[in-house]
């Protein structure tokens, strides 16, 4: 009778169970990381990092699959895989796209508050910069054990994780109104908020809806996952390699700056592959 309760609920209802399990699940794993590494978050950083992602993204769609389908793993759309097709076109666009989201990016961060908002926007540039240095922390590694870590971390688990709770779990609630562009951009904008960077919101939210388009037209999970995976390891790798002596081009400044032509072509071809991509998605729904 309960399981009947929670398949019939609505949209509203379902998105706040979601959001109830989110919020429980991460009181619980700071509490977890305080009993097990104490008051020092330097201790265990990357450990505490997965684990929080664990609970916080991974756990709370799974949870309620099974309480709100019939068949979970189709409900997650993780019971098909994307073709080779796809999977090649979807590496590629993850790094022909980044000249592109360099350039919104930046145009982003160039963004000013009006004068009655200036603390707010010291305060937000503040907290950027706060997280960038974070980032570089975590990045700028020299031990390759360390560089397993950061794949582990930035990688693996974010691409599974973000993309079970924002696409399979918030996109795929909504979509029970029937509207599918609607629901893209709703996840794919509380996915950029959830990282509370006012400067990165825009490419990041546009990101989120071409994920939410990939798992749309493949019908698979797996293809944004992939598309997310590739995005964040590509940039973990090039930062691990640039410490380490490698003469490599930060991979945020690419397309910037004189680098028009970059960017053109970053534009055109992500054009294409996303083409490629929606219409061998159509193609093979209609085999």
């Amino acid at each position: 009778m309960w399981k009947s309760y929670f398949r019939e609920s609505g949209v509203v209802s379902k998105l706040l169970q979601l959001t109830f399990l989110f919020f429980f699940l991460s009181m619980m794993v700071v509490a977890l990381n305080f009993v097990v590494f104490g008051v020092d978050v330097s201790n265990g950083l990357r450990f505490r990092m997965i684990l929080e992602r664990v609970f916080m993204f991974i756990i709370p769609p799974f949870v309620l699959a099974f309480v709100w389908y019939e068949k979970p793993f189709e409900g997650l759309f993780i019971n098909r895989f994307p073709s080779i097709l796809q999977s090649v076109a979807v590496i590629l666009l993850s790094v022909f796209i980044v000249p592109f989201v360099n350039v919104i990016s930046e145009l982003n961060s160039q963004l000013v508050f009006p004068s009655w908002l200036s603390g707010m926007d010291a305060w937000m540039r503040q907290m950027e910069s706060l997280a960038a240095e974070t980032t570089l922390t975590l990045l700028n590694v020299s031990a390759p054990e360390l560089l397993a870590m950061n794949i582990l971390l930035v990688g693996i688990v974010p691409a599974i994780g973000e993309e079970l709770f924002f696409r399979a779990g918030i996109q795929k609630v909504i979509m029970q109104n029937r509207n599918v562009h609607a629901a893209i951009w709703i996840s794919a904008f509380v996915f950029s908020a959830i990282h509370m960077q006012f400067f990165g919101f825009l490419p990041r939210m546009l990101l989120g809806a071409l994920y939410g388009y990939l798992m749309v037209w493949s019908g698979s999970l797996w293809l944004p996952v992939l598309a997310h995976f590739v995005n964040n390891t590509v940039a973990v790798v090039v930062y691990y390699l640039r410490y380490n002596g490698a003469t490599i081009p930060d991979p945020e400044s690419v397309g910037l700056g004189n680098q028009w032509w970059i960017t053109l072509v970053s534009v055109i071809v992500s054009i294409s592959l996303i083409y490629i991509l929606y219409k061998s998605s159509i193609k093979e729904d209609a085999c």
